[in-house]
């Protein structure tokens, strides 16, 4: 194999491993690896967004057989999640004022509270301490807020903050996210 060191290529040259051979989905060519153990290209975790921050695999790559097994005896797999959200998206909203395309809005809270789904009921306390302070959920007013600063609307909160101006998520742009998944998870998650 032209990137793999094997029994029969020790000491030979890797002209592939280095080489810029992988499209990426911003339709960039790039090496697969950084160094010897490290891959610099990932199939895309699911998220949907248009985020160049990692780079992805092409699909146009992956709907072709021979890409598909290039990619497969590369090893090339998703990133960390963690690392995807600790990297790439709570920095997109670390300020007050964030401005992301709606549909990555909605795509990062997913990607937080998919993660946050995953973990043992024991991690889930620390997972909410890391993204508390991030500016990520949409509230009525239509501005990002941090998720504590929001409410999860619901008729008998409304009778009560009924003459006062309050804040909920908006749940029918997250319609996706509310029609998935139960409503207490969300809540959970968010407060």
């Amino acid at each position: 194999k032209l990137w793999k060191t094997d029994q029969t290529t020790k000491n030979k040259l890797l002209p592939f491993k280095y080489a810029p051979i992988i499209l990426t989905k911003s339709n960039k060519w790039v090496r697969p690896y950084i160094d010897e153990n490290n891959h610099n290209v990932h199939l895309d975790i699911g998220s949907g967004s248009n985020d160049d921050s990692y780079n992805y695999v092409s699909q146009m790559i992956l709907d072709n057989p021979i890409g598909q097994r290039l990619i497969r005896e590369m090893g090339i797999s998703e990133p960390d999640r963690l690392s995807y959200i600790t990297s790439c998206i709570l920095p997109k909203y670390s300020q007050e004022i964030v401005e992301i395309e709606d549909d990555d809005c909605v795509i990062h809270l997913k990607a937080l509270f998919e993660q946050y789904r995953s973990l043992p009921v024991n991690e889930r306390d620390s997972y909410i301490h890391l993204i508390k302070d991030a500016f990520y959920v949409l509230g009525s007013d239509n501005i990002l807020h941090k998720p504590h600063e929001v409410y999860i609307y619901s008729n008998e909160l409304n009778k009560y903050f009924r003459n006062t101006e309050w804040i909920y998520c908006d749940e029918k742009f997250y319609g996706e996210l509310f029609g998935k998944y139960p409503s207490n998870e969300i809540r959970d998650f968010l407060y």
